[in-house]
């Protein structure tokens, strides 16, 4: 766990450094008319198929063309003990920013006709999935990535409030009406308005449990580290009673969900075949 945190921090580290190189190198080309680009010394290098904008578009393309490996992930036998689904999701998120991003240097901010199509398909596509990973995480899975059963579900929440209790000082009413006042019973929404639902419930949870933290802190017998346990253990039941209380809607959700990604990106990678064969027999190559 703790290596998947420090990789995803260093491969967003990673995406911000490029852009940064990319924007203080090319930027006197990128704020260039259309017209006056051509007659710049920086053209032979940065235009689509320069050799920073073709090594760009190649770097993009690849990225891209790897999301597809989540998707094997998740469908082929062969692959299913290949490390915790979640993880792979976010590295396929991470690429999914990434590719884009490099495609759109790739183009010099350039969209018309079939590029056009390209781009909103691959901004629906990016934008989508920062929605299908929220909604993804509102399923409680297991280590390995699998949706739980609603018996592990009971076990979960009886372990989590198990550990709450071993922690003295503890007042479990307190516990018990927060998490009524984060999630009430008798605020349930269905379909796609349950996710502003769940947006306001994470803001009033970081709320309580600020709270929280500043009523722990008034009481001498729980230390720093103690208090820092409580917090995070009351969050994770906090977050796995409403995740138990909206299962079905959020596999609905979820359904639904795939019915708009997928074909943005099944457009989104016709395009991209087209584009680089079409390259190709025209002799657009990087360095040979």
């Amino acid at each position: 766990m703790r290596f998947h945190r420090f990789l995803m921090i260093f491969l967003y580290s990673l995406t911000g450094i490029v852009v940064a190189w990319i924007l203080y190198h090319g930027w006197d080309y990128y704020s260039l008319p259309l017209t006056e680009r051509p007659h710049s010394d920086l053209h032979t290098d940065w235009k689509a198929g320069g050799f920073i904008g073709h090594a760009l578009g190649i770097a993009g393309a690849i990225l891209m063309s790897m999301l597809l490996l989540y998707i094997a992930r998740k469908h082929f036998r062969f692959m299913q003990d290949w490390g915790n689904l979640r993880h792979w999701l976010d590295v396929h998120i991470w690429m999914g920013i990434t590719g884009p991003i490099l495609v759109i240097f790739h183009t010099t901010f350039k969209f018309g006709g079939i590029v056009a199509i390209a781009f909103w398909s691959m901004l629906a596509v990016a934008l989508s999935g920062f929605l299908g990973r929220y909604v993804y995480l509102q399923i409680p899975r297991s280590l390995s990535g699998a949706a739980m059963s609603g018996e592990q579900l009971e076990q979960l929440d009886d372990e989590l409030m198990g550990q709450i209790r071993d922690v003295h000082g503890v007042d479990e009413e307190l516990i018990e009406k927060l998490h009524e006042d984060v999630v009430p019973v008798s605020k349930r929404k269905t379909g796609f308005a349950a996710i502003f639902t769940w947006i306001g419930q994470d803001v009033r949870l970081r709320l309580a449990l600020s709270g929280l933290r500043g009523e722990l802190k008034k009481r001498a017998s729980l230390g720093n580290k103690e208090i820092k346990d409580i917090i995070d253990l009351v969050r994770r039941r906090t977050l796995l009673k409403r995740r138990m209380r909206f299962l079905q809607v959020s596999q609905k959700i979820l359904h639904y969900w795939h019915v708009i990604h997928r074909p943005f990106a099944i457009v989104m990678f016709i395009i991209l075949a087209i584009h680089i064969v079409v390259a190709a027999l025209f002799g657009y190559t990087w360095i040979f």
